[in-house]
């Protein structure tokens, strides 16, 4: 039996630091892994994410790009065993979405927390 989720598009919100509207990551579910769009480029990525999504985390400061990539493969791992179903892979992006914003919301904040430049 295929694969329901395979080359289905899906779509992962991040809010980046200091933003004031959010970001929309384009992701497609492939056999390899996820096929990355952003506005500004994109590509495959493996089952995490990497190279291009996880690199476009760090540079939007979207969340942690480590923790990020171990969710997404576990999701991707989930849904090639599991079978899960496309609005339940959207599901669990929203709320994967939903932690990173919520994380970047509470984020430290102020002059000791800021990059050195």
């Amino acid at each position: 039996m295929p694969d329901p989720t395979v080359g289905q598009d899906f779509v992962l919100r991040v809010w980046p630091r200091g933003a004031e509207e959010d970001i929309e990551y384009h992701l497609k579910f492939i056999n390899t892994g996820w096929d990355f769009r952003h506005e500004e480029g994109g590509g495959s990525c493996d089952k995490a994410g990497r190279p291009f999504l996880t690199y476009r985390l760090a540079y939007d400061h979207a969340g942690d790009p480590l923790l990020v990539a171990d969710r997404l493969q576990r999701l991707w791992r989930r849904a090639r065993r599991g079978g899960l179903s496309p609005a339940q892979v959207q599901a669990a992006l929203d709320e994967l979405s939903e932690w990173l914003r919520v994380v970047n919301e509470h984020a430290p904040r102020g002059p000791v927390w800021e990059e050195a430049r």
